[in-house]
């Protein structure tokens, strides 16, 4: 796989910043219900995805400077 730069200008970054954000937060809620309100593991394949998920989110935060999920 070729991994390619590209080059955004600042409103087309703030576009996919905000449209990131707001994607990563819906997807963190639907991923969510792998637990119930203690924290507790409902579902053990939907928490290895949510965990997966939230790794992937972390260096993606990193790259695009915000913070997702409050």
């Amino acid at each position: 796989m070729i991994m390619k730069t590209l080059k955004l200008t600042k409103k087309q970054y703030e576009v996919l910043r905000s449209a990131f954000i707001q994607g990563a937060e819906c997807h963190l809620n639907f991923l969510g219900c792998a637990f119930d309100w203690d924290g507790n593991i409902i579902d053990k394949e939907q928490a290895k995805e949510y965990d997966a998920y939230v790794r992937m989110l972390k260096k993606l935060e990193i790259k695009l400077n915000c913070k997702v999920g409050g």
